[in-house]
């Protein structure tokens, strides 16, 4: 993954993924919120077994690029010399091992979702998907080469990504009815994608920062002053990148909310009113529809729905 190539497959293929995962948990929530579950894969609209297209591209994308780009298979493979692993080969295995997990993930959610030979309980892709995510970022984080320069900061800003990409794979595997966790982690996941990108661009391609150079495999900086100055065009271009994928998803939730069913709206707007309620909230904005003068008469209503559903149930029962 230490080249131009090595960084642009996996992002691009990130990207695709987070931005297909952002779209349709917004999708889904919109269409019915009360029913919404936070999926590991969604399918595509197409006719039979194309469906599963998103996992077809996460099993061959990780395969291709764990075989063909990192270890290079085909193309003078020498993973083993003098009884050992090559020390030229050693960066390419980190990189493997890392794309050998997304394959496993990949291969496990096919088999549960098409056969009857792994029934995965709910939560377990998830979790699966938290183990890819973490070795991950234990590769960026403990990485056997550049620890010094600019790749470093880099790594840590993706490793960031990485980190949240875990916690809200664990999360949803906990509360998979949360469509915040699906919505943080699918941008998430579209911010390493760009992130993967940007690191391409930066460090192995046309825009290296003014006073360092590629040579041979990362990049050397000429003064103290050079490297700062890159360290803090990092940030800067993390930051808006940040940005980028933040307004991208709240413009697409407000697109898609304006053709969304008013059932959903009204629910949505019903239960930010019954949490103002219920976590002692003196004060809400006019949007949750409750204000300070108004409250106990909120609280009364609530209670009423509530009575009225006891009332139904025992009705239900006698008859």
């Amino acid at each position: 993954m230490g080249s131009f190539e090595g960084h642009v497959i996996p992002g691009t293929l990130f990207l695709l993924v987070g931005l297909w995962h952002l779209r349709c948990g917004i999708k889904n929530y919109l269409a019915a919120p009360q029913a919404f579950v936070s999926r590991v894969w969604h399918p595509a609209p197409l006719p039979g077994h194309w469906s599963r297209l998103e996992l077809y591209i996460i099993v061959a994308g990780s395969f291709l690029d764990m075989t063909l780009v990192e270890l290079g298979v085909g193309t003078g493979f020498r993973p083993i010399e003098n009884g050992g692993v090559a020390p030229g080969q050693l960066n390419n295995f980190e990189h493997a091992s890392m794309l050998l997990m997304f394959f496993v993930l990949g291969c496990a959610v096919l088999v549960s979702e098409t056969t009857s030979l792994l029934p995965l309980p709910q939560g377990a892709c998830h979790i699966i998907a938290a183990l890819a995510f973490l070795c991950e970022g234990l590769l960026f984080s403990l990485h056997s080469t550049a620890h010094h320069g600019l790749e470093p900061r880099y790594h840590l800003l993706l490793a960031l990504c990485i980190a949240t990409c875990v916690a809200c794979a664990l999360l949803a595997a906990a509360c998979p009815h949360s469509f915040l966790l699906d919505a943080v982690g699918s941008a998430a996941i579209a911010m390493q994608g760009l992130w993967f990108w940007q690191t391409a661009m930066s460090l192995y391609g046309p825009f290296i920062p003014s006073g360092c150079h590629l040579e041979p495999d990362t990049v050397y900086c000429d003064s103290e002053a050079s490297e700062h100055r890159g360290m803090a065009l990092a940030v800067l271009q993390f930051i808006a990148l940040l940005a980028s994928t933040l307004v991208l998803a709240l413009v697409y939730y407000g697109m898609a909310a304006r053709t969304a069913p008013r059932s959903s709206l009204d629910y949505i707007r019903a239960t930010h009113a019954v949490n103002c309620i219920e976590g002692k909230v003196s004060e809400c904005d006019n949007k949750g529809d409750i204000m300070p003068g108004s409250l106990d008469e909120h609280e009364s209503s609530v209670m009423d729905m509530d009575a009225a559903v006891e009332d139904t149930s025992l009705l239900s029962s006698k008859s």
